[in-house]
């Protein structure tokens, strides 16, 4: 059997089946809370909604844009940032000018952008609140500041992939 009653806040009409009558219900229009009665156009209790005013838990977007400015007003900082700043403006720039520039700004630009993103990560995880050290060393070292990111990527994804390799080519071999 059904109760049908209007809502205390908007005058919705609300209809529960009577296993229902006794507990707490909310109106879909307005969102009150109230306990549904248990005879029909009975006028059902209001109650009142438990407001908990506390401060919000400091997130990913607090920490990155609010939390993190002392990161850019750090003079110890301005060497990685217009490092930074140089590698985007490089393979944006310079890349499409001359034709295997493209390729090659590309590759050093996500290769070095990368190995400083890890970086930053490992930096964060120990709490250290600074961006990575800048480091150009020879030619050759800073050619593996660049291969070593990618090389990470590459051999991160062959391990990730590893397990779908393996059941398609032994699908494969069943079928």
């Amino acid at each position: 059997m059904t109760i049908q009653f209007y809502c205390p806040k908007c005058d919705t009409i609300i209809a529960f089946d009577r296993k229902h009558c006794g507990k707490r219900a909310r109106c879909t229009t307005c969102g009150q809370l109230f306990i549904i009665p248990c005879e029909d156009y009975e006028k059902p209790q209001t109650i009142e909604a438990e407001v908990k005013r506390a401060d919000p838990l400091p997130g990913f977007y607090r920490a990155v844009f609010i939390d993190n400015w002392k990161l850019f007003a750090d003079l110890d900082n301005t060497t990685a940032l217009v490092f930074v700043l140089a590698a985007v403006f490089f393979k944006f720039l310079f890349g499409t000018q001359i034709c295997c520039m493209n390729i090659i700004s590309f590759v050093v630009a996500w290769g070095w952008l990368l190995g400083f993103y890890m970086n930053t990560i490992y930096e964060t995880a120990f709490e250290i609140d600074r961006l990575p050290e800048i480091y150009l060393g020879t030619s050759l070292t800073f050619l593996w500041y660049i291969i070593k990111p990618l090389l990470t990527f590459a051999w991160t994804m062959a391990v990730v992939q590893l397990p779908f390799i393996i059941a398609s080519s032994f699908l494969q071999n069943t079928s």
